[in-house]
C-alpha cells in the first residue's frame, strides 16, 4: 500500500518542477520595456494620509491646501492650529487608554468581592472547628460539679487536642487574607490610575476647548481684517473708475452712441450709494433702477423691472452667449442674468462699461459699484441705443525730412565728402614731390612758361598711372593730428581719380 504512495512522490516534484519553471522562461521571455499602445495613468500626486513621524519621534499633520490661511493674523492662526493638533494628538492617546482602566477598576472590584468572600468562608470555617473543640472539651460530667468546690480544681478540663482539620483551615484563612489584602491594593491602584486619566484628559479636554474659543476668536478678526481689505481695495479701486471707464475702444467699426455714454457716465457717477429694492434714486438704487435712471438722464426711456428691460430691448439683443459677449459689447449695452432659459426669471440686470466690467447695485449687502460680468449667469445683452460707425482716426502725418548740411565745395570742383579730412594728408605730397609738378596746375601765373614745356613731358602722366606716389604720401600723413582717416584712404580716394591729385593740392593751399 505504501509503494503506489511513494511512486506518486517524484511525480508530483515533477510535474510542479515543470510548471514553475515553464512560469520562470514566461517571464524572462517577456519583453523588458512598456507598451506603447498603453499609456501609463498618471494618477494624483502623492499625498500624505494622516500623520507624520517626525524625527523626534512625535508627528505631525501634513498642512493641506484647503487649510491654508489668509491674512493678517494668518500666522497667529498657523501658530494656535498647531498647539490644537498637539492636544488633539494627546487626547485621542490619552481617550484610548481610558476604558481599559475603567475595565481594569471593574475587575480589580469583582476580584476584591471575591477575596472577601473567600476570607469570610475560611474565616467560619476556623471558628466551626475551634469552637467545637472547645465546646466537646468544656462539657463535664454531672457528678463531678456536686463536689467540693476546693477540690474543684482537680476536676479540671484536660488541654484540647487541635481538631481534625484546623491547621489547614487556618492556613486557608491566612491565604485569604492575603489574597484580600492584594486585591485591596489592586483595586486602589486601578482607581487611581483611572481618576489621573480622567483628570489629563479633562485638563486637556478643558484647555483645547479653550485654545479653540481663541481660534474662532482669531478667525473672525481675521476675516473682519481681510473684509476692511477688500472694502479698501474695492474703494480704491471704485474711486479711479470714473476714469477708467467707460472703455470706448471701437467693435467691428463701430462705437457706443453717445447718450449710451451719458447713461454710462450717470451710472458711473452714483457710485458708492446703498442698495435698496425698488429705489431708483436719488440716493439709493436697485439694479433695474440704477439702469432705468441712466437711461432717463441720456432722454430714453426703458421699463422699470429687469425682465421687462430685457422684454422691451428684445429687438435690439447683441448676443445670448457669453463667450461673444465677451468680444463685441459697447459701453451703454444692458447685460442681463437668470438662472433659467427664459427671460421671466432674469432676476438682475447691469451696465456694460467695458474691459469686461459693469456698473450695477448688486444687493443690499453692496453698493453701485464696478465688477466683472457675471458670464457664469449671463442670459443676455441688449443694446438700447443703437452703435453709430466708429471714426477714422487721422493719420499720423509723417516727420518731415531734414535736409543734410551742405558741404563746403572744394575750390577745385572736386565733388567728394571723403576729401575734407584728407585734404591735410594730401598737402604732404606737394612738400615732397619736385616743385615743377605742382605748380603748373595750382598757380597759373608763377610757373606759366614750365606748365606748357612739362604737358608734353612724360611726367603728369606717369605720376597718375604708377602707385608709387600715393603709398609715399600716406607715411608723411600718419603722423599728423588727423588719426581718424586710415592710411589706406589717401590711395583708395587719389587713385581712382587720377587727375585730382592736383586738386587737395589746391585745397591745402
Amino acid at each position: 500500500m505504501g509503494t503506489p504512495a511513494r511512486a506518486t512522490r517524484p511525480l508530483a516534484h515533477l510535474a510542479l518542477s515543470t510548471v514553475l519553471s515553464l512560469a520562470l522562461v514566461g517571464t524572462l521571455a517577456a519583453p523588458g520595456h512598456a507598451d506603447r499602445s498603453q499609456v501609463p495613468d498618471g494618477g494624483e500626486p502623492p499625498r500624505a494620509a494622516g500623520e507624520v513621524p517626525m524625527p523626534d519621534g512625535g508627528l505631525a499633520t501634513p498642512i493641506t491646501p484647503d487649510r491654508l490661511v489668509d491674512g493678517p493674523l494668518a500666522a497667529e492662526i498657523a501658530e494656535l492650529e498647531l498647539e490644537i493638533e498637539a492636544l488633539t494628538l494627546q487626547l485621542e492617546t490619552i481617550s484610548p487608554e481610558l476604558e481599559p482602566a475603567q475595565s481594569a477598576v471593574e475587575y480589580a472590584e469583582i476580584q476584591l468581592a471575591e477575596a472577601v468572600d473567600t476570607r469570610d468562608a475560611a474565616q467560619e470555617a476556623v471558628d466551626t472547628l475551634v469552637g467545637e473543640s472547645f465546646r466537646g472539651a468544656a462539657a463535664l460530667p454531672t457528678p463531678q460539679y456536686l463536689r467540693k468546690l476546693p477540690g474543684l480544681s482537680a476536676h479540671a478540663p484536660l488541654p484540647v487536642a487541635a481538631p481534625l482539620g484546623v491547621r489547614t483551615a487556618a492556613r486557608e484563612l491566612v491565604e485569604a487574607r492575603e489574597a484580600e489584602q492584594a486585591a485591596i491594593e489592586l483595586f486602589a491602584a486601578a482607581q487611581d490610575a483611572e481618576a489621573n486619566l480622567g483628570d489629563l484628559f479633562d485638563d486637556l479636554a478643558t484647555e483645547l476647548s479653550d485654545l479653540q474659543l481663541e481660534l474662532d476668536d482669531l478667525h473672525q478678526r481675521n476675516l473682519a481684517a481681510l473684509a476692511q481689505q477688500e472694502r479698501q481695495r474695492e474703494a480704491s479701486e471704485q474711486a479711479g473708475a470714473s476714469d477708467r471707464f467707460p472703455d470706448s475702444q471701437p467693435v467691428d467699426g463701430f462705437e457706443a452712441h453717445p447718450d449710451a455714454l451719458r447713461a454710462v457716465s450717470f451710472a458711473l457717477g452714483q457710485l458708492g450709494k446703498p442698495y435698496q429694492w425698488g429705489a431708483q434714486g436719488p440716493d439709493r438704487f436697485d439694479c433695474s433702477g440704477l439702469v432705468w435712471a441712466a437711461y432717463r438722464h441720456a432722454g430714453h426711456s426703458l421699463p422699470r423691472v429687469a425682465a421687462d428691460q430685457y422684454n422691451g430691448t428684445s429687438d435690439r439683443v447683441v448676443t445670448r452667449s457669453a463667450a461673444a459677449a465677451q468680444r463685441g459689447l459697447l459701453p451703454g449695452d444692458l447685460v442681463f442674468f437668470s438662472s433659467a432659459p427664459n427671460w421671466q426669471s432674469i432676476h438682475h440686470v447691469g451696465m456694460y462699461v467695458g474691459d469686461g466690467q459693469m456698473v450695477h447695485a448688486p444687493n443690499r449687502n453692496e453698493v453701485v459699484k464696478v465688477s466683472p460680468v457675471w458670464w457664469s449667469r449671463f442670459f443676455g445683452a441688449t443694446r438700447p441705443v443703437g452703435a453709430v460707425p466708429a471714426e477714422d482716426p487721422p493719420s499720423p502725418t509723417p516727420p518731415r525730412p531734414t535736409p543734410p548740411r551742405p558741404t563746403a565745395p572744394s575750390p577745385t570742383g572736386g565733388p567728394s565728402p571723403t576729401l575734407p579730412p584728407s585734404t591735410p594728408p594730401t598737402s604732404g605730397p606737394p612738400s615732397t614731390s619736385p616743385p615743377s609738378t605742382s605748380p603748373p596746375t595750382t598757380s597759373p601765373p608763377p610757373t606759366s612758361p614750365t606748365p606748357t614745356t612739362r604737358p608734353p613731358t612724360t611726367t603728369p602722366p606717369d605720376t597718375p598711372p604708377p602707385t608709387t606716389t600715393p603709398p609715399d604720401t600716406p607715411p608723411p600723413t600718419t603722423p599728423p593730428p588727423s588719426p581718424t582717416p586710415p592710411p589706406t584712404t589717401p590711395p583708395t580716394t587719389t587713385s581712382p581719380t587720377g587727375t585730382p591729385n592736383s586738386t587737395p593740392t589746391a585745397t591745402a593751399s
